[in-house]
């Protein structure tokens, strides 16, 4: 096995080429006979030797025997529109070389450009934000490389649509080649194509056109939040990008990796899957398909990843698997080496400082197999696998062994940051930060109603940026210099009792709220959200049977500016809510409706205001404020308090629910966790209750929202009620009470067309009652609640409670805290829960919780 690379030309053979010292890259060949198959092309630079790498075209012309610079192969698959798969393909094809079919990934679809406005043009790419934007779209690189290797990342990322572009338009002018865009404009070739390989068993096994479209929904949104964000720094040059990138890349890593995490997940799920027979054997390449872990919440795509699976195992065995993803965990899994019945792999890949790809479990499985071979390029290089009469192949390699399990790292130094490391900056800051390098003594000083500030810089400092934003007043500031709008009349209030607010997008209907709650204190609602400089849109459809129209104007603005999150102000009768099947359709078809859930898996989301590429997860975070039909419950919530530095903190939790207590621990603050049983209702201490951070994991009821029950109580006492609620100006409460946060008579499985729910007032919820007495948030289920019953491993509703808190402890606001947690349990679903039940509930857990309250 451990022979290096055989100086012979067999014809039926797959190998992986060397795509030198970068992270990832993909680039094989395939001879099948007299027929020859390119699959993807690495790196922009694998062009040109590097660090004792030889070029991939060297390679290819080693291989076939043929000159650099007059390649020819019978067929170019290009899987997804990744630069590490893209690669050097553009240079190549520049420089002679020719496929007769070339099967290539939609660049339109790639880019999520088919969901543009007419005349949208390709990006100047040379401008820096343009440039940070394609290197945000790209997988996330770290400061463990080379300067000389972000450098070209940053350049091969800026450059590689309209290269990718420039190919395809190169070889269509080719009379001598046929080009195929894999599903989209140009895809009319396909069958032909298919027939021109039908014999060494050419098969496509997808994904399927709603799945790629699905996806590039996702690429769209995503390409837009990145956009924004890199139009808003101040960038001067590459290396202003690239210090701006890794300050972004390390704050997503430090808090919410899957803000960036989720666009390369929806370019990977783009990847074309294909295998081949020939000989009695079928080979299966996977390109980047994430198929232990899509890593998006669209349940289309999931759906669509769910069926390629499906599609996998029907056609196995196999005689040889490209492994997914360069055999990261969400690329494989042990369910995925069972389904293909396969015992020898292929992982492609660069850097041996890339710790998850391959990932160490990825190793560990592979080496646990008593029959299984691999080989990987990171550490073998140039690997072939030669196919002869045996059931095996035969593998050589350029750098032996194979079958090497070493995991990247361990065996080298930690590399120097090729970048000074920028400390993220969070989303909410309780301290000054820390100075900058380079600057000392900064002082802000309040005096006489001005502000003056001193910093002093050393003598030899190139270049000093600063920024300085005043937010709120002082005593000492004068009426008369407001305009007349910003002069607040006596009876006036002020949205978040004054203090500042990041820029958010409050939304509502005037005219239902004001049916609601009167006239004079709805339009006293309205001025205070305008007078404090954020949007209102105060005219959406009051249209509670449909959100969408509501929805739509939301969207509409979202286009237009930048925001941190948005306010729902009113019930579902000024501002909709979304009945939400939480159930992919692969789920729902096996449950059906007899499911044991009381809710049926259907339940009240809000989420749909801050969700841009409709799969299911917000891109923004979402907060109501429920109007109950009781003005004071209105005015006291707008006004709000920020969430105190945690001081105290209170939980009480059912007795058969220890699972709390760890998730408890985490909470900062002082204070203890009561429990249910012997604690009811009328043995809480008065103000037992009031803390900052309130934790309650108890019983609750679709049909009376006024208590909550712990387990065998006498006389089924409730553990908690109405009288019970108490809590400090701006305190925080979160719950695993089942319809915790259901603010209607009725839960969203059992509404019908011609009945409209009716708001809860605070006499009869506890969550609004919580608001009524001035908290900022309570964040809860609108549907029955689950909780794990394993102490060591956390899923179902336990799960998402430690990522709340957890964020939480990180200094969010609480409506950043819970979309933060989602998406984080959504990349970890279904927190080993296979079985449909469990993964279903899973899904339930994700859609229905919900931020009741101002929730910044």
């Amino acid at each position: 096995m451990d022979t290096r690379i055989a100086d012979v030309a067999p014809d039926f053979f797959v190998h992986l080429f060397d795509v030198g010292p970068q992270k990832y890259g993909d680039a094989l060949l395939c001879r099948f006979g007299d027929k020859t198959v390119l699959i993807d092309g690495g790196h922009p630079g694998n062009d040109r030797a590097a660090q004792g790498h030889p070029s991939l075209q060297s390679q290819i012309a080693e291989v076939l025997n043929q000159d650099e610079s007059q390649l020819r192969v019978d067929l170019l698959i290009v899987t997804h529109a990744h630069s590490d798969h893209i690669g050097c393909l553009p240079s190549l094809v520049t420089n002679g070389l020719r496929p007769t079919f070339a099967l290539v990934a939609d660049p339109k679809l790639g880019w999520g450009r088919g969901f543009t406005q007419p005349g949208d043009s390709l990006p100047a790419t040379q401008a820096p934000a343009k440039r940070l934007s394609a290197a945000l779209r790209e997988e996330i690189h770290t400061p463990d490389e080379p300067a000389a290797h972000l450098q070209d990342f940053v350049d091969a990322a800026a450059a590689l649509e309209p290269a990718y572009n420039g190919m395809l338009d190169e070889l269509t002018a080719d009379t001598a080649v046929t080009v195929v865009r894999y599903i989209g404009p140009g895809s009319d070739g396909l069958a032909e194509l298919l027939k021109n390989f039908d014999d060494i068993g050419l098969t496509i096994l997808g994904p399927d056109e709603d799945h790629l479209t699905a996806c590039a929904v996702g690429i769209r949104g995503r390409s837009t939040e990145f956009g924004d964000m890199a139009e808003r720094q101040d960038l001067q040059s590459d290396q202003d990008v690239i210090q701006t990138y890794m300050r972004i890349t390390a704050a997503a890593a430090a808090s919410d990796a899957s803000f960036l995490n989720s666009q390369g997940a929806f370019i990977n799920c783009q990847s074309m899957i294909t295998s081949f027979k020939f000989r009695g054997k079928t080979l299966l390449f996977t390109g980047d398909m994430q198929l232990s872990a899509p890593g998006v919440s669209s349940t289309k795509v999931i759906d669509g990843v769910e069926r390629l699976k499906a599609s996998i195992k029907d056609t196995a065995p196999y005689s040889f698997v490209k492994l997914a993803h360069h055999g990261s965990k969400n690329g494989f899994s042990a369910e995925i080496l069972e389904d293909t019945g396969c015992h020898v792999f292929g992982i492609c890949g660069g850097s041996t400082t890339d710790q998850a790809h391959p990932d160490p479990l990825t190793l560990q499985l592979l080496q646990s197999q008593p029959r299984t071979h691999w080989a990987r390029t990171d550490r073998n290089g140039q690997s072939r696998f030669i196919f002869t009469g045996a059931a095996a192949p035969r593998i050589t390699v350029a750098t032996p062994p194979t079958d090497d399990p070493k995991q990247n790292g361990t065996d080298l130094q930690p590399a120097q940051p090729a970048i000074a490391a920028v400390a993220p900056v969070s989303a909410k800051t309780e301290t000054p930060p820390e100075p900058a390098p380079g600057l000392s003594n900064l002082q802000v000083n309040r005096v006489a109603g001005t502000v003056r500030l001193t910093a002093e810089f050393p003598a030899d400092v190139g270049k000093v940026s600063i920024t300085i934003e005043i937010a709120g007043g002082s005593a000492g500031d004068s009426a008369k210099d407001k305009p007349p709008f910003d002069r607040a009349p006596a009876s006036a209030i002020e949205l978040a009792g004054g203090r500042q607010l990041p820029k958010l997008l409050f939304v509502t209907n005037r005219a239902a709220l004001q049916r609601n709650v009167g006239e004079t204190e709805a339009t006293r609602v309205l001025e205070a959200i305008r007078r404090s400089g954020q949007t209102l849109i105060d005219d959406v459809a009051a249209n509670w049977i449909d959100p969408l129209p509501a929805v739509n104007q939301v969207r509409r603005e979202l286009t237009l500016q930048q925001y941190a999150g948005v306010v729902l102000v009113g019930g579902y009768d000024v501002v909709p809510s979304q009945r939400v099947n939480c159930l992919p359709s692969r789920l729902r078809s096996i449950i059906g409706s007899s499911s044991q859930d009381a809710d049926n898996f259907i339940v009240w989301s809000d989420d749909v205001y801050g969700d841009f590429d409709d799969d299911g997860i917000p891109e923004l975070p979402v907060s109501r404020i429920p109007d109950g039909h009781f003005a004071p419950l209105l005015l006291k919530a707008i006004q709000a308090a920020e969430v105190k530095e945690p001081a105290t903190r209170v939980g009480f939790r059912n007795s058969a629910r220890p699972f709390a207590d760890r998730v408890f621990r985490q909470i900062t603050g002082k204070g203890t966790m009561l429990q249910s049983h012997p604690v009811v209702t009328h043995t809480v201490e008065e103000g037992a209750l009031r803390a900052d951070l309130l934790y309650l994991m108890l019983h609750g009821s679709d049909s009376d929202g006024t208590r909550y029950w712990g387990e065998n109580n006498p006389g089924n006492r409730e553990a908690m009620g109405l009288p019970n609620v108490t809590s400090p100006a701006g305190s925080l409460v979160f719950t695993g009470c089942c319809w915790g946060a259901l603010i209607v008579d009725q839960i969203a499985s059992e509404v019908v067309a011609a009945h409209q729910p009716a708001n809860r007032s605070p006499d009869q919820s506890i969550a609004l009652k919580f608001l009524l007495n001035g908290v900022n948030s309570f964040i809860g289920c609108t549907g029955e609640h689950y909780s794990p019953e394993d102490q060591v491993n956390l899923y179902f509703g336990g799960a998402m409670h430690k990522a709340f808190w957890s964020a939480i402890a990180k200094g969010a606001a609480p409506a950043l805290a819970l979309w933060q947690a989602k998406r984080e349990y959504a990349l970890a679903m279904p927190h080993g829960q296979t079985d449909p039940e469990p993964e279903a509930i899973e899904f339930k857990i994700l859609r229905q919780y919900t931020c009741l309250g101002l929730g910044w």
